[in-house]
C-alpha cells in the first residue's frame, strides 16, 4: 500500500527486487480516506506512474484504488487478492504516540492473514 508520500515510497525498493527475483506481478494499492484528502484522479495518476517505472524495468504492475480504512482495506485487498506478500512502509512510532494514534501496520501485522514486510520510513 501507498498513500503517495515520499516516506510510502520507501517500500518500493523492496517489492521491486523481490518481484525481479520471484517473477511475480507487484499491486499497488492506495486507500482514499477523509485523512489523505487525495482525488481519486491524482491517486490514478501517481500509481499509473510507478506502474509506467515498474513496467519499464521488466516487472508486470497494477494498481487498485480502494476509499475507506485504510488499514480494514489493506487487509480485504490482500485477502481478495490471495496475496503472499504485503510490503508497507511504517513510521517505526513508539510509545504514547502509537498507542494515541494506532498504526496501520499493527493493524495489518494483527488483523490480517498475508505475511507482512514493514520497512521503517
Amino acid at each position: 500500500p501507498t498513500d503517495g508520500s515520499m516516506r510510502s515510497q520507501a517500500v518500493i525498493p523492496y517489492a521491486k527486487e523481490l518481484a525481479k527475483k520471484l517473477n511475480t506481478e507487484l499491486v499497488l494499492l492506495q486507500v482514499l480516506t477523509p485523512q489523505n484528502q487525495v482525488s481519486r484522479a491524482e491517486a490514478e495518476s501517481y500509481l499509473k506512474d510507478i506502474c509506467q517505472l515498474l513496467s519499464a524495468e521488466g516487472i508486470a504492475a497494477r494498481y487498485v484504488i480502494r476509499r475507506g480504512v485504510a488499514a480494514e482495506e489493506i487487509i480485504s485487498q490482500a485477502d481478495n487478492l490471495k496475496a503472499d506478500l504485503v510490503a508497507m512502509a511504517t513510521q517505526g512510532r513508539t510509545g504514547l504516540s502509537a498507542l494515541a494514534l494506532g498504526s496501520v501496520a499493527q493493524k495489518v501485522l494483527l488483523g490480517g492473514n498475508t505475511a507482512l514486510l514493514l520497512v521503517r520510513a
